[in-house]
């Protein structure tokens, strides 16, 4: 995906398929050893999916497990 137009898409959603919001979401850029960096605020506590997609290629292992602990 590194090298693509930019073009990122990021959902995430419970494991139900309900889609969740995260706020101040960004996109920082790839590393040279192909990880991406993003950051965002999630606003509520669960097991969430985050799907990542670029040019119509779906980044591998996605979608991405990420547990959110209270507080």
């Amino acid at each position: 995906m590194p090298g693509g137009n930019g073009n990122l898409k990021v959902s995430v959603s419970r494991s139900n398929g309900a889609i969740v919001e995260f706020k101040d979401f960004r996109h920082n850029g790839w590393a040279e050893d192909g990880r991406i960096s993003l950051e965002f605020v999630p606003v509520v506590a669960g097991a969430f999916l985050v799907r990542v997609q670029s040019d119509d290629n779906t980044l591998r292992g996605s979608p991405l497990l990420l547990t959110v602990n209270p507080g």
